[in-house]
């Protein structure tokens, strides 16, 4: 073999150790060429030892070689760092990049960051090669490498989101304000610790609760700009590239969720929506920034969502199904893929993962011993507990090094995520000699051997583990009257034989559709997650009734068991939700159908099905259909999702805002067609304005509608005011009829038109100049005050603002003297003393929310301080510019 060129740029002594190791180098006429481009703009060290570095690095990777070479100084410290035979460690890096950014403290941080990764990666494959550090302590200071880059990157970006968004705050438990920690879980290589030369790190990051910081910002507006800013740092290109590609798509809900979440919010996530995969990804998962302490709490609490009591045969086709389908992928790809793909293709390095992960996942229910996420590790602890035999667990690891090790020199040479095999024989022959072998021939004989093996091996783990717990027997197992009880005892149900019928009439509802083997599984997981259910139910017992109940209703229909078998998390969830509520209970059983409608993706998107579904045409029976869907997602909403009352009040509102629209543009319609008017007639004559909790914003699903309707004319038919009057009662009368009248899917809303000028004894729809009139005159101070909580909720949006400002002028013009607050609160006290449950108590009862309310409204009043903008809301702004607040 020669040079390319007289290497004239090298000594006699250089070209002699060139010479002597030139058998071990990869690449030597590559990396002669990048020793020539080094003597153009450098001098050689005069260490021979260095200069051994110098052209290891440079037969290795053109990428670290040129990022050495735009700071050859740094050579003397790699040099002396490569010699340290245990690697530097989390402490040593920390130590190294405090003194790199010091001497570099000049630069943006990005550059910073991003050269310190290239030398020391230039380090970690000098160390690699030379066989200074074994395989498993070069994963380990790569992730080491990882964590102190990630780290870092959280620690620059937090200051300024801190002077920009204040400090996040939250309650503790015992009542405490206290500063909300954000923890960053690694998943993925990372995760474990078993990083590669250039792969992505993949990223969650989680929040203790909700809350705001102490400049009025959400907790989760900080985190999510905390967790962008730190992966911009650490993704910003650079000249040595970036410092780490940041993955954040393992979040929940993938690209569509949210960048972080609460403890609260994620840990619901995985436990009612996540999929299998989502939960394996997690025995990989460790904290790696932010708070230790929280990053520990949470996954204490994340080990019961991935180690579920879950049947093994169940594990088995499980993971046998994700396999396959990034089989099928690489396949799509190109035909060719699944055999040049060390990674995921056949006999692949996911071959080994899988196996020894669907081993973790079923035997770790009742051995936390093997919940490791280090692969290698993992396999020895399944080996210690007799899971994997010695010869398996040897083979097993051989092929996992081997295969890692040819996808590190893929990698290595320009830093780029391939896991691609050479694609010729000088290829192999280069990675014969990083991974230390005779020859291409040589490497391509044992990595074609160690696939072969993982290929045929993991197949047979996965049919060991489904063999290890026969199908019929468990079923026949669990659903025998000892199972039963047993399920319900562990439940912590207190009289298992009092609930056990209930139980039998469950399952005797479900068994006739076992008939496939999917379906059977899914009854298994069914079963233990029940079991989890009663535990945390506060009336397990009740809980359990309810269900059965709900269950049994439906008997005779097959398609609806069916599809509760074929969806695994529907039962959980319907137990969680009839548990809990029993409105749910009530509408799940008269219209059954609902339960279709439960699922992550129609549940978390129920906020955008408001608006887009009421303005599709849609018959008086659809509108309800369609609003007891909404009602049932909010519910699910707020009792697996955890949402609070800010929300609820949000999502009803904007239900009645919609059903509101829906139904006057649909009266309007249906009147002007009748009458033979133009259209637009009505629609654009008359606006409907929302009083009481649908004027304020903070409707519940019982609340009625507080309604007055409005006119812009004296006669919405100018000239005719005999027809007016016909038309106007017949709007009316189908404006309310199209609320409350019933269809199979019930009534929408009960109305109430008393807030209307002179209540009952006046006109159904007044005129603009009617209601300024009233309000300049007789109206009293209860009705001044109720209108201050008005707005539009449908028709023309010029008359809706001209009367609510005109309205408000008036109210604000006139005072609240003593007496009419006194005969206020005299009212207040009528309606209290005929509170007959405890919501009407707490509404209308002494210091309850009316008392409240009122007290707020007549201080608006006193110091002439407008509703909000858009006429909904609390005050918030004065007339004429005054913004001083009630204090």
């Amino acid at each position: 073999m020669t040079d390319p060129a007289p290497a004239e740029y090298l000594s006699p002594a250089q070209r002699r150790l060139f010479e002597a190791h030139r058998e071990r180098l990869p690449l030597p006429e590559a990396g002669l060429v990048l020793l020539g481009r080094w003597a153009e703009s450098a001098p050689f060290p005069a260490a021979e030892t260095s200069f051994l570095h110098l052209f290891y690095l440079a037969s290795l990777s053109e990428t670290l070689f040129l990022s050495l070479l735009r700071r050859p100084g740094q050579l003397g410290l790699l040099s002396a760092q490569v010699g340290q035979a245990e690697g530097l460690g989390r402490d040593g890096l920390e130590e190294a990049l405090a003194r790199f950014l010091l001497s570099h403290r000049e630069g943006p941080p990005a550059s910073g960051l991003s050269a310190f990764r290239s030398l020391q990666t230039a380090r970690i494959l000098i160390q690699d090669v030379l066989g200074i550090l074994p395989f498993e302590k070069v994963v380990s200071e790569l992730s080491d490498l990882a964590d102190v880059l990630i780290a870092r990157a959280f620690a620059v970006t937090f200051q300024p989101l801190r002077e920009t968004l204040g400090l996040p705050m939250w309650l503790t438990p015992e009542g405490r304000s206290a500063q909300c920690p954000l923890a960053v879980f690694a998943l993925g290589k990372l995760g474990g610790r078993e990083l590669n030369y250039s792969s992505d790190v993949d990223l969650v990051g989680f929040f203790r609760a909700p809350g705001e910081t102490d400049r009025g910002h959400t907790n989760q507006a900080f985190f999510n700009a905390w967790l962008q800013s730190a992966t911009a740092l650490l993704t910003t290109p650079t000249p040595d590239g970036p410092c780490l590609r940041v993955d954040t798509n393992l979040r929940p809900r993938g690209r569509d969720g949210e960048l972080t979440l609460s403890f609260d919010a994620a840990l619901a996530y995985y436990r009612e929506w996540a999929d299998a995969w989502e939960r394996q990804a997690w025995i990989k998962a460790r904290p790696c920034a932010g708070d230790a302490a929280a990053g520990g709490l949470f996954m204490r609490a994340m080990e019961e969502e991935v180690y579920r009591p879950y049947a093994f045969g169940g594990i088995a086709a499980s993971v046998n199904r994700l396999r396959e389908k990034t089989l099928a992928e690489l396949r799509r790809r190109s035909p060719r893929e699944p055999e040049a793909n060390v990674k995921e293709g056949r006999g692949s390095i996911r071959d080994a993962e899988f196996s020894v992960q669907a081993l973790q996942m079923a035997h770790g229910q009742a051995d936390r011993w093997i919940r490791e996420g280090h692969t290698l590790l993992a396999m020895q602890k399944l080996e210690q507990k007799g899971r994997l035999s010695p010869a398996r667990r040897s083979a097993m690891s051989e092929a996992y090094v081997l295969l890692r090790r040819a996808e590190h020199w893929s990698q290595a040479q320009a830093m780029r995520q391939t896991h691609r095999l050479p694609p010729d024989d000088a290829g192999w022959d280069a990675l014969a000699r990083f991974l230390g072998l005779a020859s291409g021939a040589a490497a391509r004989e044992e990595v074609d051997r160690c696939r072969a093996w993982l290929e045929a091996t993991r197949p047979r783990v996965m049919a060991e583990l489904a063999a290890e717990g026969s199908e019929s027997d468990e079923l026949q197992a669990l659903m025998s009257p000892e199972g039963m009880r047993e399920v319900l005892r562990r439940g912590r149900i207190p009289d298992a034989e009092r609930a056990a019928p209930h139980l039998s009439a469950l399952y005797a509802a479900l068994a006739p559709h076992l008939d496939t083997e999917g379906r059977r599984l899914h009854f298994i997981r069914n079963h233990f997650a029940l079991q989890r259910e009663f535990e945390r139910a506060p009336d397990p017992y009740q809980g359990l009734v309810n269900l059965s109940r709900l269950v049994v209703s439906v008997a005779g229909e097959p398609d609806l068991l069916r599809m509760m078998l074929d969806r695994p998390r529907l039962m959980r969830l319907l137990f969680r939700l009839v548990s809990r509520s029993e409105p749910a209970l009530d509408a799940l059983m008269r219209w059954p159908h609902l339960c279709e409608v439960i699922g992550y993706e129609d549940v978390a998107g129920v906020e955008a099905d408001i608006p887009a579904w009421s303005r599709r045409a849609a018959d008086a029976d659809g509108l309800r259909r369609w609003r007891q869907e909404i009602l049932l997602k909010a519910r699910v909403r707020e009792i697996v999702g955890g949402e609070g009352l800010v929300w609820s009040q949000k999502v009803m509102t904007d239900l009645a805002d919609a059903t509101c629209w829906a139904v006057f543009q649909e009266t309007c319609r249906k009147v002007e067609d009748r009458e033979g008017l133009a259209p637009g007639t009505l629609s654009g004559g008359l606006t409907l304005l929302g009083l009481g909790r649908l004027g304020f914003g903070e409707m519940h699903p019982a609340s009625d509608l507080d309604l007055v309707c409005v006119k812009r004319e004296a006669w919405v038919l100018p000239g005719d005011a005999e027809r007016s009057a016909a038309v106007e009662s017949r709007f009316m009368q189908a404006l309310v009829a199209g609320f409350t009248a019933v269809t199979r899917h019930g009534s929408l809303y009960d109305v109430d038109l008393r807030l209307r000028p002179y209540g009952e004894s006046g006109p159904p729809v007044q005129s603009l100049a009617a209601y300024l009139s009233y309000f300049e005159g007789p109206a009293r101070l209860w009705e001044r005050v109720s209108f201050l909580k008005a707005r539009r909720v449908a028709g023309a949006p010029d008359l809706g603002d001209a009367l609510l400002h005109g309205v408000w002028d008036r109210v604000l013009a006139r005072e609240a003297p003593r007496g009419e607050v006194d005969d206020l609160l005299a009212l207040r006290e009528k309606l209290g003393a005929a509170a007959k449950d405890l919501e009407a108590a707490v509404k209308f009862g002494p210091g309850g929310l009316l008392h409240l309310d009122l007290l707020v409204h007549v201080l608006q009043i006193r110091a002439e301080l407008m509703p909000g903008p858009g006429g909904g809301g609390p005050p918030c702004g004065g007339r004429a510019g005054d913004t001083a607040a009630v204090q």
